[in-house]
C-alpha cells in the first residue's frame, strides 16, 4: 500500500464516493495507530458532466490497515468532511439525497456500501441545509456542525452537535440508533434523541405550524425521545421549558393579539394516529402576568381530510378563561364567533373542557365545546350584559347549545338599562338556544331563579335574535316575592327613562315590602320603552307598609298598602290605606301617563283625621304662601276630611323650579270647631264643604 501522488488519491476518492475528485495537497500521518490521509482544497465533480458538486476545505480519510494489506490497496475506514456545506433534501417520495454525493444513488454499490453499510462518516466545522419537499416550510440551516455516522450492516448510529445559522446561541444535539437496509435509508426505523437549547424555536417551527401561526421566546429547552418507523415519526415523548413564550397569528386583516406566557413547562406525548396525529400534554404549567396557573393536562387529535380539510378535537383538564380567550385568537376562521368573547374580557376557570373543530375549504367551520366554568366574569359588550361570579355548565356547537347556571354572589351589569350593577346572592337556571334556519337564534329559559336580600324572582323567557341584525325580541314573565320596595327602585330601567323621572322614581319609594308581584315584557328590545305601543311592559306590585315621598315640599304618605302598576309608559300607584301626618288615608292614587315624556305626577285621594292636620298642611306646604297666615291665626278641634281631586306635582328640569297645583275640598264628617287664636270668636258644629 503506497500513495505517491495526488492521482492515486483521486482514484481512491472516485472508488469510495463514486465521484471524480480534484485534490490540491495531501499528506499522510498517523492518528494514534491509524494512518490518516489528509487532503486539502478538494473538489468533487460529477463523473458524467464534470460539474462541480462539492468543495471542501479539508477531507480526512482514515485507512483500515488490515483491509488495505489484504486487498493490497488503500481501504478507507472512515471519512471526515471539514468545512463542508451540505444540502440534504428529502424528496416528496421520501427518499433522501445529499447534494454533491448523488453518486450513492447512481448505481455505485461500493460508495453506497461505504456510506450506509460499513463506513464511518464524520462532519467537522460544516454546515447543513435541510430541505423537506414533504413540508410546506422553509429549510432548516445548521452551522458549526460536528457529526458522526457509524454504519454496521443494517445498524446505523448518528450523533450530531450544531447551532442554528440564524440563531447562533441555539444549540441542537441529535443522537440516533436506526436499523434498515443500507440501500433504503428512507425506510429506516429506530430511536432518535434531540435536544434544542437556546432562545427560540421559531427557526425550527417556522412553516411547520398551522398557516399563519408563529411562536417566539426568550429562552427555550426542548428534549425529545422519538421512535421512527419507515423514516416517519411514529411517536415521541418531549419535555419543553420556555420563558417569555409568545404565540401570534398573521391574518389577512392583520395580526391577532398575541398569547404571552411568562414561563411554561410541559411533558408532551405525540403519536401518529392514522393519517393524523394525537398529542397528550401532562403537567402543563405556566404563568401569565406574574400569576402562576395550576398544572393541567391537555389532549389534541388532528386528522387531515380529503380536499384539504382537517379536524381538530381534544380536551383540557382546566384552563383560565382569559387564557382560552387569547388562545382562540390563534385559531383561524372563527374570528366572528370569538369577537364577543375577546371584547368582553372573559375571566374565570374552565374545567373538563372538551372541544372539536372541523375546517373544510370554502365552508364555515363546524365546532363543538362542552365543560364547566367557575367564577366566570365578563364585561358588558355588544348589547350583552356583563357578569361576575357565575358557575356555568355548558355545551354548544354552531347550531345549538345550553347553559346550566348556578352562581352565588353574582353581579349582573346592564349599563344600557340600570345605572348600577345588580348583585344577587343566588342565581339558578337552564338556558338553551338553537339556530332557527332563515330566522335567527332562539334562546329559551324554562325557569330562572334570582335571589338576594332585596328580592326573589322566578322567570321564564324566550329571546329571538333575528338573522337580519334587527333588534332582538324578548318575551319575559317574572314572578316577584318578598321584595324590599326601597331596593326595587334599583331594578327600574332608568337608563331608558328621562333623568328627572328616574330621579323621582328613585326618591319616591322610600321603603316598603312587596309580598308578591309580576312582570311581563314582550317586544323588541330596541323599541323599549314602547312609546308607540310596539310592545308590552307591565309590572304589578302588591305593596305594604310603604312610604311614598312624592315631593320634598309635601309630607310623606306612610304605612301605605296597595298596588304599584307600570303599563308600558304609564305608572299608577293605588293605595287603599295609609297615613298622612296623623290622618288616615282612605284612598290615594298617583299617576304618570307617559314615563318617556313625564313632566308631572298627578295625585288624587282622600284622608280623614285630626282637624289640626289641615292647619299643618297650610303651614308646612307650598300652600303657606297664600294660606299660611290664616292657619297661624286659627285654632281647631275635632276631625275633618280632605278630598284631593287633583294634586299636580311638576318634575322640573335641572335648574328649573315649578310649584304644584292643588284642587279639592274639605268637609267635617264629625263634630269640629274653629276659633281665632287671639280672640273670642268660635265656631262650633262645622258642616258643609270648603272647596279649594
Amino acid at each position: 500500500m503506497c500513495i505517491r501522488d495526488s492521482s492515486q488519491v483521486e482514484v481512491l476518492l472516485a472508488d469510495t464516493l463514486g465521484l471524480e475528485a480534484r485534490v490540491g495537497r495531501f499528506g499522510l500521518r498517523l492518528a494514534g495507530w491509524v494512518p490518516r490521509l489528509t487532503l486539502t482544497d478538494v473538489v468533487l465533480l460529477d463523473p458524467g458532466s464534470g460539474r462541480r458538486q462539492l468543495s471542501l476545505e479539508e477531507l480526512r480519510l482514515d485507512l483500515d490497515l488490515a483491509s488495505s494489506a489484504r486487498e493490497l490497496s488503500p481501504q478507507v475506514a472512515s471519512l471526515t468532511l471539514v468545512g463542508a456545506q451540505l444540502v440534504v433534501k428529502r424528496r416528496a417520495n421520501g427518499s433522501i439525497t445529499v447534494a454533491g454525493l448523488e453518486g450513492m444513488e447512481a448505481g455505485n454499490p461500493q460508495a453506497m456500501d461505504f456510506f450506509l453499510a460499513n463506513g464511518r462518516f464524520l462532519l467537522v466545522d460544516s454546515s447543513v441545509l435541510w430541505v423537506d419537499d414533504r413540508a410546506d416550510a422553509p429549510p432548516i440551516h445548521l452551522s458549526d456542525v460536528r457529526g458522526r455516522f457509524d454504519n454496521a450492516g443494517a445498524r446505523h448510529r448518528v450523533g450530531l452537535v450544531a447551532r442554528l445559522f440564524s440563531e447562533t446561541d441555539t444549540e441542537v444535539r441529535l443522537a440516533g440508533d436506526l436499523r434498515g437496509a443500507p440501500e433504503q435509508p428512507d425506510a429506516w426505523s429506530g430511536d432518535v434523541y434531540v435536544r434544542v437549547r437556546g432562545r427560540s424555536l421559531e427557526p425550527l417551527l417556522g412553516g411547520r405550524l398551522p398557516r399563519g401561526l408563529h411562536v417566539g421566546s426568550d429562552a427555550v429547552e426542548l428534549e425529545s425521545w422519538s421512535r421512527l418507523y419507515g423514516s416517519a415519526l411514529a411517536d415521541s415523548v418531549n419535555r419543553i421549558e420556555a420563558e417569555n413564550l409568545v404565540a401570534w397569528r398573521h391574518a389577512a386583516d392583520g395580526t391577532a393579539a398575541p398569547l404571552h406566557l411568562d414561563q411554561m413547562q410541559a411533558v408532551v406525548l405525540w403519536q401518529k394516529d392514522g393519517a393524523g396525529w394525537r398529542i397528550e400534554v401532562a403537567d402543563l404549567g405556566y404563568s401569565r402576568g406574574r400569576q402562576q396557573r395550576p398544572p393541567t393536562d391537555l389532549t389534541l387529535r388532528f386528522a387531515p381530510e380529503d380536499g384539504g380539510g382537517w379536524s381538530l378535537s381534544g380536551g383540557v383538564q382546566s384552563i383560565h378563561g382569559a387564557d382560552l380567550r387569547d388562545a382562540l385568537g390563534l385559531v383561524p376562521n372563527i374570528d366572528a364567533w370569538t369577537k364577543h368573547v375577546r371584547e368582553s374580557r372573559v375571566q374565570g376557570e374552565l374545567k373538563d373542557v372538551r372541544f372539536s373543530l372541523r375546517q373544510r375549504p370554502d365552508a364555515a367551520p363546524l365546532w363543538g365545546i362542552s365543560g364547566e366554568a367557575l367564577a366566570v366574569a365578563a364585561e358588558p359588550t355588544g348589547g350583552l350584559p356583563g357578569i361576575r361570579g357565575f358557575a356555568v355548565g355548558f355545551a354548544a356547537d354552531q347550531t345549538r347549545g345550553n347553559l346550566t347556571l348556578d352562581g352565588q354572589a353574582v353581579t349582573l351589569m346592564f349599563p344600557a338599562y340600570f345605572g348600577t350593577p345588580v348583585s344577587l346572592d343566588r342565581l339558578r337556571g337552564d338556558l338553551r338556544w338553537y339556530r332557527d334556519a332563515g330566522a335567527g337564534w332562539r334562546v329559551g329559559v324554562s325557569e330562572l331563579s334570582l335571589e338576594n336580600q332585596d328580592i326573589r324572582t322566578r322567570s321564564r323567557l324566550a329571546l329571538m335574535v333575528p338573522a337580519d341584525g334587527s333588534s332582538p325580541r324578548l318575551d319575559l314573565r317574572t314572578e316577584i316575592r318578598d321584595a324590599d320596595l326601597a331596593a326595587v327602585r334599583r331594578y327600574i330601567p332608568t337608563g331608558r327613562l328621562k333623568k328627572r323621572l328616574a330621579t323621582w322614581l328613585e326618591r319616591a319609594f322610600v321603603s316598603g315590602t312587596v309580598p308578591s308581584g309580576t312582570l311581563r315584557f314582550s317586544g323588541a328590545l330596541g323599541d323599549f320603552p314602547f312609546e308607540g305601543k310596539e310592545g308590552l311592559f307591565q309590572v304589578l306590585l302588591e305593596v305594604e307598609d310603604t312610604i311614598l315621598d312624592y315631593h320634598p315640599d309635601w309630607p310623606r304618605l306612610e304605612a301605605l298598602a296597595g298596588e304599584v302598576e307600570f303599563d308600558n309608559l304609564s305608572m299608577e300607584v293605588t293605595m287603599y290605606s295609609g297615613r298622612l301626618l296623623d290622618s288616615d288615608i282612605l284612598e290615594v292614587t298617583a299617576h304618570i301617563p307617559d314615563l318617556a315624556h313625564a313632566d308631572w305626577v298627578r295625585i288624587s285621594g282622600a284622608t280623614e283625621g285630626p282637624f289640626s292636620d289641615g292647619l299643618r298642611l297650610l303651614r308646612e306646604t307650598p300652600l303657606q304662601a297664600r294660606l299660611g297666615a290664616i292657619a297661624r291665626a286659627l285654632q281647631v278641634e275635632g276631625c275633618f276630611r280632605v278630598d284631593i281631586t287633583d294634586l299636580t306635582v311638576p318634575l322640573p328640569k335641572p335648574g328649573e323650579t315649578a310649584s304644584p297645583t292643588l284642587r279639592g275640598e274639605i268637609s267635617w264628617p264629625e263634630q269640629a270647631s274653629v276659633s281665632l287664636a287671639d280672640g273670642d270668636l268660635r265656631l262650633d258644629h262645622l258642616a258643609g264643604r270648603l272647596v279649594f
